[in-house]
């Protein structure tokens, strides 16, 4: 028998199941073995969701808050791009050239990750950020 759990309460889920998949903005972003979405999770917003559970043993440590706001969910204010990407600590150019695939991580369909990073390492050079201070420098050279 399987039950699906809708929740954002993650212990409840370590504890009751044997399979997560993280969703935003209405897909899944990664899903796998609790084992592979909680020890060796790739998107970022898995990782930011994982970074804001408290830590009962060490209370002191300040969570890690997801920045920005969740997008519209219509098609026409979303595009073809990463939904995630605005509020991505790691968007590079790529996230937002076109909506990632889906990746099978580790050889197997047991972890797929929707994020260009289940392909390739982090880039700070590629990174939006840099791009738009790239921007800003240039438009204040302009004035």
């Amino acid at each position: 028998m399987s039950v699906i759990m809708i929740t954002h309460d993650l212990g409840v889920i370590a504890r009751m199941c044997d399979r997560a998949g993280v969703m935003y903005a209405g897909e899944i972003a990664e899903r796998g073995s609790l084992e592979a979405v909680f020890d060796r999770s790739v998107h970022p917003y898995t990782e930011g969701l994982l970074g804001s559970i408290p830590d009962p043993d060490d209370p002191a440590p300040r969570l890690q808050p997801i920045e920005g706001n969740v997008p519209g969910l219509l098609d026409s204010e979303i595009g073809n791009r990463c939904y995630f990407a605005d509020r991505c600590p790691k968007a590079m150019d790529e996230c937002v050239a076109a909506k990632p695939a889906g990746v099978d991580r580790e050889g197997s369909a047991e972890h797929r990750v929707r994020c260009v990073l289940a392909e390739r390492e982090y880039d700070p050079a590629r990174a939006l950020s840099a791009g738009e201070e790239d921007r800003e420098r240039e438009a204040s050279a302009d004035d």
